[in-house]
């Protein structure tokens, strides 16, 4: 049976003694920025606001610069997650991207999709699968078919998805699947032990988290969702947390190649630099992303960004602590 646990690293290197990074430790390729689906919480995929980018499949052409300029640092990432604000299942390059960068250029110790799960078939298990992929994160949005149309406007095949899923993890060779779903879809006991009865059997690691408010500025949430204030994503006790540690290890390459800080920022008001025009690794060590930092360090993530004023998701789901330590992380900055 699968573990009843989510896959935070128990095992983190604590971030505040070894930042400044050359290099980060994670990168997030959006692959698509599209869904097939439009689930009440997703912001990118149901808000009515205008957007200054166009939802789209990232091109081979740019996915292999951007992979080409890692692997030509030298470097390796612990983990490539193929994922940002859509279904990377709706990229019919994926397979062909997890081999280049997991086993023709070897840029990562890890390489990782989040998916809604619903596009999986024998062929594309089995393309992914034997592309080298470590783990997929799907995220169960109801425990039935009713569910699904409910919160995401879909209707699926239930016995087509739960086929295709149990194919997945039986032919999973050395990738770890990991079923996730959120306390809103799963409430009350009955639900619960039914969401346990069906996906348990069919994951590595399962697990029932929080719905929290992770898109930057999109207040609707709360009107759609009884938001817990006290527990955090995992469980743990949500705080105020100062200094924003998530662009400090990693960043977002967008399907348009735009480089952001954080894949919470689904409006882009931070962008760091373009790959169309610039190396990976100039844009990480650069001037405008190191005076974002160092902005972050001095006056906190609220007054150092207007997207990071509104932004609720450091407090309940950042892991690494860089509070209290802000003097001595920015002498080596200095």
């Amino acid at each position: 049976m699968a573990i009843k646990d989510n896959i935070v690293n128990k095992k983190r290197i604590d971030l505040a003694e070894v930042i400044p990074l050359d290099f980060p430790f994670s990168v997030f390729i959006d692959v698509c920025n599209a869904c097939n689906f439009k689930c009440k919480f997703c912001a990118i995929q149901t808000s009515n606001e205008k957007l200054n980018f166009k939802k789209q499949v990232m091109n081979w052409e740019l996915y292999k610069k951007v992979v080409d300029d890692i692997y030509s640092t030298g470097n390796q990432l612990k983990m490539l997650r193929l994922t940002a604000n859509g279904e990377p299942l709706m990229c019919k390059d994926l397979a062909k991207m997890i081999r280049y960068a997991r086993k023709d250029k070897c840029i990562t110790e890890h390489i990782e999709i989040v998916t809604n799960g619903s596009l999986f078939t024998h062929e594309i298990t089995d393309s992914i699968i034997d592309a080298g992929i470590d783990r997929i994160r799907i995220s169960i949005e109801a425990p039935d078919k009713v569910g699904y149309k409910e919160i995401c406007g879909a209707d699926i095949d239930w016995e087509k998805f739960i086929e295709n899923l149990t194919y997945l993890y039986n032919n999973r060779k050395q990738c770890e699947i990991y079923i996730k779903t959120v306390d809103a879809a799963v409430a009350g006991e009955d639900k619960e032990t039914e969401f346990y009865k069906v996906f348990e059997p069919i994951c590595d690691k399962i697990s029932i988290e929080h719905v929290i408010p992770i898109w930057t500025g999109y207040d609707k949430i709360y009107k759609d969702f009884d938001i817990n204030r006290n527990e955090g994503l995992h469980g743990h006790s949500v705080a105020d947390v100062r200094v924003c540690p998530f662009p400090f290890y990693s960043c977002v390459v967008n399907p348009d190649g735009q480089v952001t800080a954080c894949c919470n920022d689904w409006k882009r008001g931070i962008i760091l630099g373009d790959m169309n025009a610039e190396s990976f690794i100039d844009i990480w060590r650069g001037g405008y992303y190191r005076d974002f930092l160092i902005g972050m360090l001095e006056k906190g993530r609220k007054c150092n960004h207007s997207i990071c004023r509104v932004c609720e998701y450091p407090n309940y789901d950042a892991v690494d602590i860089l509070d209290g330590k802000e003097d001595i992380i920015l002498s080596r900055y200095r």
